[in-house]
């Protein structure tokens, strides 16, 4: 009797641990095919990567489709009417030096300001 309580206790010592040997195996194929599951649905979230090239090279598509540039021309034009801008005078060198000596004959004196100001409470 004893001998086959033993074998008994041993069989199913055994058994025992093939079914928990079995039951982590499957859990984790289970827990490897849902990463790989997730690893697929997360590829869709990533896209090519932007370079300054590549966006630079988007953008330039991008307005031109728009016509961005054009509207930018004519709102220019129409703002301006064909007159230059205080920039582009300066820039093409054809300010005058008299109109630099008229611009700074309207000279402020601060410290008559401040004098005047000085008599009065706020």
């Amino acid at each position: 009797m004893p001998s086959v309580f033993t074998l008994a206790s041993s069989l199913k010592d055994h058994a025992e641990t093939m079914f928990n040997e079995k039951l982590k195996h499957e859990e984790e194929k289970i827990e490897q095919e849902r990463l790989e599951r997730e690893r697929k649905e997360q590829e869709k979230f990533i896209g090519s990567k932007v370079t300054v090239e590549s966006f630079e090279a988007w953008r330039v598509k991008f307005r031109k489709e728009m016509g961005h540039d054009v509207r930018l021309q004519e709102r220019f034009k129409n703002i301006h009417q064909g007159k230059l801008t205080g920039k582009e005078i300066f820039e093409k060198g054809l300010a005058d030096d008299a109109d630099a000596l008229d611009a700074g004959s309207s000279s402020v004196d601060v410290n008559a300001i401040k004098k005047g100001l000085q008599g009065t409470k706020i």
